[in-house]
């Protein structure tokens, strides 16, 4: 008998000697029992077994957690398919870190008071109706000894930080909290700390989760170490608030031969197997919170939403797989299948898109679609987010923002094949292969220098009447990012794509280029622009004339900017009826958007032709006519 006898933690769950047990299920079965109590208590010896110790981990590994919970391989694999509920201390399993860039150091409590067993060989034979209760219930064992004890484990977690910072916020954590135990001195707390130590118990917070009853569950460390000196006083003068930590279990075959039996144990290589997969999978989760808590990817619900989105589908996907384990275990323990059912589960996984190759290179390519989108806005900081193109054309179109520049994230989308195919084979259908897009370098610094670009004309036009703002609007003609002007105007754009605004600041050739080099003794306030056309007019920034003349000539100083290439002209284009904010100019037929940063070249409406002319004074005093 001895040989069959088996041990389980008892993770916190009510075991009471001669209660049934169903080892198929690890579940207990409460309200039947062979013997009324005072046969029980006729036959039950108690020995003393008083101890206490701790223990610290920085391990987040189900296989960590498990072995402080002293759980053997077979409960474990029951508690990973979701057939163990669990209570008290044991809570702790399911507690994961929130962020892989997190710092995690756990303190175990641990305590045992005193053991019971039944005496079995006194309890006699069975009769009828004890066998009749065997038969009516499901049960395979019967618990006959119970170690009696508590845990406590205080979780201290550190807030986000950097990758290169994880260990280095460990070492001192651990370092810290390894004083626990030296802060008691006869049952009262003695906490001196060192001005470094106090600021760094300001860096992480605390979780309890013991089978303690306390007034209130610490959140610092000061109150984890108040309520870790009170422990031993919460278990009893004779522990008689002590809780079940392991049980003995004696099978009911030899009550009753005709008792189903256990055959088969899961191995301890496929729980370890499983333990990785189901660990994989909530790695792969808090990668993504540590993307989805970057201050960037909320101000764009793009990024948002595929995150999101990604975690869910994880999630289900660790659901499908503990449904699975829920009906294939109890089975294997009966001997109805083999462990290559479960194995093949495993396998799958591998050949799927929810393999840790796959979903590993999907959040290496996202992280750095982040990182890129921080890289830029970060040039083009205290610019105003607009959620969409509904959005952005509200603010285009208030009646403030006569003159709006944006920079657009042409290519943040949440259309996304690789997410499609996760769902489908969730879905049971057929997944297609696909690869997550990455961000190459030249993308990307193609996507920096638009944003200097876009920061430097912010720079120069700054204004109560220009407005600025970046915004996410999916354009597959611009890959990576886009810069375009707009006024309220004429919101439009050429064949549906946004004008970008380095079209707009090309190189000057008839001011600055080759042929004419810059003219020397040039000044900021010595180029004068005429503009002449029938039907338009010139205004320029900052100067903002309000009075157009309706014969289309303006001629004025303007404050130009030679940066050695490049005559920057700051103005705009549009007809009178600006005015009246009813534009008559047909936006099919334009060249670029009303609103524009032009910097020479002919960037006339078809319909409206328009020639500047510029005049600056050389080193010999006179002046030259530059027409164009």
């Amino acid at each position: 008998m001895a040989s069959d006898t088996m041990t389980v933690a008892a993770l916190s769950r009510p075991f009471t000697l001669g209660m049934f047990y169903n080892a198929v299920k690890d579940e207990l079965i409460p309200g039947l029992t062979l013997w009324d109590a005072k046969t029980l208590k006729d036959n039950t010896g108690e020995n003393s077994q008083h101890s206490s110790d701790f223990q610290i981990s920085t391990s987040d590994t189900t296989q960590s957690k498990s072995s402080l919970l002293n759980i053997e391989a077979s409960l474990k694999a029951s508690f990973l398919a979701g057939l163990v509920e669990v209570e008290g201390s044991a809570k702790y399993l399911n507690d994961q870190k929130r962020f892989k860039n997190q710092s995690r150091v756990t303190f175990q409590y641990h305590a045992t008071t005193n053991f019971k067993q039944l005496n079995m060989a006194d309890l006699g034979t069975l009769d009828k109706e004890q066998q009749s209760i065997i038969k009516r219930s499901s049960a395979t064992h019967v618990v006959t000894g119970i170690l009696y004890g508590a845990n406590a484990f205080f979780v201290f977690d550190s807030e986000k930080v950097e990758a290169d910072s994880v260990q280095e916020m460990e070492g001192s954590m651990r370092a810290l909290i390894k004083k626990i135990p030296a802060f008691d001195v006869e049952g009262k707390v003695d906490l001196k700390l060192t001005d470094e130590e106090k600021a760094l118990t300001q860096k992480f917070s605390c979780k309890f989760y013991g089978d303690f009853i306390l007034e209130s569950n610490p959140s610092t460390f000061e109150e984890a170490v108040n309520a870790y000196v009170g422990l031993p006083k919460l278990l009893g003068e004779e522990g008689e608030n002590s809780v079940p930590l392991k049980v003995w279990l004696v099978p009911l075959k030899y009550l009753d031969p005709e008792v189903p039996e256990l055959i088969n144990e899961i191995s301890i290589g496929l729980v370890i197997e499983i333990e990785d997969v189901l660990d994989d999978l909530r790695r792969m989760e808090a990668r993504c919170n540590d993307s989805l808590v970057e201050g960037v990817v909320g101000d764009f619900p793009c990024l948002q939403e595929v995150l999101t989105r990604f975690q869910k589908l994880c999630s289900y996907y660790r659901a499908d797989l503990q449904k699975t384990m829920v009906k294939i275990l109890p089975s294997i323990r009966e001997g109805k299948e083999d462990e290559s059912s479960l194995r093949r589960i495993i396998e799958e996984r591998e050949k799927s898109p929810f393999s840790h190759e796959k979903l590993s290179k999907w959040l290496d390519c996202k992280e750095r679609e982040v990182n890129v989108v921080w890289a830029c806005v970060e040039i083009i900081p205290d610019i105003k987010f607009v959620a969409n193109q509904t959005e952005l054309e509200r603010e285009v179109l208030a009646p403030l923002a006569v003159f709006s520049f944006c920079f657009i994230f042409t290519s943040l989308e949440t259309a996304d094949p690789c997410l499609d195919n996760m769902r489908n084979y969730l879905d049971g259908e057929k997944s297609g292969s696909s690869e997550p897009t990455y961000i190459s370098d030249d993308v990307l610094n193609q996507m920096t220098d638009k944003a200097y670009t876009f920061k430097k004309v912010e720079n120069d036009l700054k204004g109560p009447k220009v407005k600025f703002f970046v915004a996410a609007i999916l354009n597959k003609k611009f890959p990576g990012a886009s810069s375009i002007s707009t006024s309220y105007e004429s919101f439009w754009t050429l064949e549906g794509v946004p004008r970008d605004i380095e079209h707009l600041l090309a190189p000057l050739p008839s001011l600055c280029g080759p042929s004419h080099p810059k003219p020397s003794g040039l000044g900021l306030s010595q180029v004068t622009v005429e503009a002449r056309s029938s039907d338009a007019a010139l205004h320029h920034s900052p100067s903002w004339s309000n009075s157009p003349s309706t014969d289309w000539r303006c001629v004025g100083s303007l404050s130009s900017l030679w940066d050695g290439r490049m005559l920057w002209l700051p103005c705009w284009f549009s007809k009178p009826s600006i005015w009246n904010k009813s534009p008559t100019v047909s936006p099919a037929k334009c060249h670029h958007t009303s609103s524009s940063m032009l910097q020479g070249g002919n960037h006339a409406c078809r319909d409206h032709p328009f020639t500047f002319t510029t005049s600056h004074k050389d080193t010999a005093g006179g002046t030259k006519d530059l027409k164009f």
